[in-house]
């Protein structure tokens, strides 16, 4: 039988803080509802990567051990669903900003359609690509992917340039501030579990560089994902 402390380890103490930040989130964006979960759901394949993660990044104690069995976690997938629909709305909630679903007849729907899925979907390609293609470690690959597939997306769609660019900002100020708490319950989590001898070593408020570029990065790129996918555009709430 599982001991307490192994069922509420630290990750997964940090995936349940993170899903209930999506719960709060979810209860005051009443208009952002549908766009946070169906972001949320798009975003749970990505939990996948934690095989690569697991032996390149950091080895974080999971429950019933699955992180050393198999690569792969619960704790992951529940912290990507949270982080996906969260980076897809956190722009427009602060802004106070509605979906309009945009014209079939519209001049913006007719320049980005061929494009739309590239746009939304172009960091696969270049991740697999520089997966296969190089030796860099998996995060800078993450980030790389990330961060050019968000400036093809806003290419894509110029009208949402503004929530790519402020979007992966403010989630990057919202992650820093997770990862504070996070640190202040957990002191010595990313000395015990973090391959810092593979990273930069550089440190953000004890917050390891690459968790900041990995902030900003995913919160550019999914921040107009809804909006590509279904060719919603911003509006200012009345």
């Amino acid at each position: 039988m599982m001991r307490f402390e192994e069922i509420f380890n630290p990750w997964f103490v940090g995936s349940l803080i993170a899903l209930l930040i999506w719960i709060v989130f979810f209860i005051l964006a009443k208009k952002l509802r549908k766009e946070m979960i169906i972001t949320s759901f798009v975003a749970l394949p990505w939990g996948f990567t934690e095989y690569i993660f697991s032996k390149e990044y950091w080895s974080p104690p999971s429950l019933f051990d699955l992180n050393e069995k198999i690569g792969l976690d619960i704790e992951t997938f529940i912290f990507t669903f949270a982080i996906g629909g969260l980076s897809a709305i956190i722009y427009n909630y602060f802004t106070h900003k509605i979906l309009v679903r945009i014209p079939e007849n519209s001049s913006l729907k007719q320049h980005g359609h061929k494009f739309g899925l590239f746009g939304a979907f172009s960091f696969i390609i270049i991740l697999v690509g520089l997966y296969f293609a190089t030796n860099i470690d998996l995060i800078y690959i993450n980030f790389i992917a990330c961060f050019v597939g968000a400036i093809i997306a806003s290419l894509c769609r110029p009208d949402l340039k503004n929530k790519i660019w402020f979007g992966g900002l403010i989630f990057l100020l919202f992650y820093l501030f997770f990862m504070l708490i996070f640190i202040f319950i957990y002191p010595d989590f990313i000395e015990q579990y973090y391959h810092l001898s593979s990273l930069s070593r550089i440190m953000i408020w004890k917050i390891p560089l690459e968790e900041a570029l990995f902030a900003f990065s995913v919160g550019m790129l999914w921040s107009s994902m809804y909006e590509h996918l279904f060719w919603y555009r911003l509006r200012k709430s009345e």
